[in-house]
């Protein structure tokens, strides 16, 4: 046996699995959170408000110790304010007051992001360590259990080859038989036990598989909304109150009537690793059969901002239409699920008379980054653009509250 190549062969075994060093991680979280756009077609003062949010965020996954969370939305704030913002068709209509403001945030996030920073590639340090203890001791184990196996495998072949030698050299016919169904038990024991071996191994991969499975366990007892989703299992879970949709459908049944859309914003905070929808946002707004915005943005952020509420989501009518995202709901959706994954939009039909909570998939998300159109308009691709959530738990012991801009 080469045991240089052996030693080799699980050198290069380990590096592979043990996969990118701490400080390759941190690298690719900083080039994943710098890929966020701007679109020319959104007011620029909704990115400063934007910007704000950000900062807030961050500092919430920072006190929630969700680390990695927190150093992308700091790292997303820093390419935004510095990299994007500037380039902005409406960047120099700001004020130079909002501008300073937003400079002196971006040094509070700068000085918040390299901590953060620190305190990540030291967990991943720890993980990366432990991780390379936990293989080279698996393949350790793993090179004894071949040499066992060899050995064993070794020794049955000998007891093979010594019982036919026996059944030949047998002088008699009852001998020669005796041995032969000496020979036939021993080799029927040998595969039972060869079975055996591989049927604990096989239960043994799905053990792991099952202990190794990121698909989040909802609790049964409330009710998520659980359907098919490609944006993968890593997103915190929203708990909704289960009366939410209720009351914004009853706030909304005038304009249902007259067949004009009406929309709401979804108010919330962030706790034990979990969002928590807590209120509704009623704004000054307008609406047509089609189209719904709000009016006073300012007096929905500083609402928000007194109660210490996230924007998680948004909710809206389509009167006489079925549930889904249209272009324009696409365009509104996309600038906060870019700052926010969890993000939700949801939309009531009062054709089907029922709610769907909605978010772009990873498709929609490059779609709708890349596309300069405004207004209604088809998107190229045949992909789906947008999807039902699965990080939904909708939990009737709790109560929206309601706060009436309009």
């Amino acid at each position: 046996m080469n045991h240089n190549y052996d030693s080799l062969c699980s050198y290069s075994i380990m590096e592979q699995s043990l996969g990118e060093t701490p400080q390759q991680r941190v690298l690719a979280i900083s080039n994943k959170a710098s890929q966020i756009s701007i679109d020319n077609t959104i007011p620029v003062r909704r990115y400063l408000r934007t910007l704000k949010e950000m900062s807030r965020m961050a500092s919430e996954y920072d006190k929630e110790k969700d680390y990695y969370s927190a150093f992308v939305l700091y790292n997303k704030f820093l390419t935004l304010f510095i990299e994007k913002l500037p380039k902005h068709s409406q960047f120099k209509s700001l004020q130079q007051n909002d501008i300073e403001n937003l400079k002196d945030l971006t040094k509070v996030c700068l000085t918040k992001a390299e901590v953060v920073k620190k305190t990540l590639i030291k967990i991943y340090e720890k993980e990366y360590a432990k991780k390379k203890v936990e293989l080279i001791a698996k393949l350790k184990a793993d090179e004894e259990a071949k040499r066992q196996e060899e050995k064993a495998r070794q020794e049955q072949e000998e007891k093979v080859l010594e019982l036919q030698r026996k059944a030949e050299a047998a002088s008699n016919e009852s001998e020669r038989k005796s041995e032969e169904e000496r020979l036939r038990r021993f080799k029927e024991k040998a595969e039972r036990e060869r079975l055996e071996k591989e049927r604990q191994k096989q239960e043994e991969m799905k053990r792991q598989e099952f202990l190794t499975d990121p698909t989040p366990h909802f609790d049964r007892a409330l009710k998520p909304v659980h359907i098919s989703s490609n944006r993968g299992s890593h997103l915190k879970q929203i708990f909704v109150p289960g009366d939410l949709v209720d009351k914004f459908v009853s706030l909304s049944k005038e304009c249902t009537k007259k067949g004009i859309e009406f929309c709401s914003f979804i108010g919330g905070k962030l706790s034990n690793n979990a969002f928590h929808a807590t209120h509704l946002i009623i704004p000054s707004q307008e609406g047509t059969p089609d189209s719904c915005a709000a009016i006073n943005e300012d007096e929905i952020w500083e609402a928000m901002s007194s109660k210490d509420l996230l924007q998680i989501g948004w909710i809206h009518t389509h009167p006489t239409q079925t549930a889904f995202l249209s272009s324009v709901d696409l365009h509104t959706t996309f600038p906060n699920q870019q700052m926010l994954a969890e993000y939700i939009a949801i939309v009531w039909s009062g054709k089907t008379e029922n709610a769907r909570y909605l978010a772009l998939t990873s498709s929609g998300m490059n779609t709708v980054r890349q596309c300069t159109k405004a207004g209604f308009h088809e998107h190229p691709g045949s992909d789906p653009l947008f999807e039902d959530c699965q990080h939904i738990v909708v939990n009737n012991k709790l109560s929206v509250q309601i706060i009436d801009l309009s």
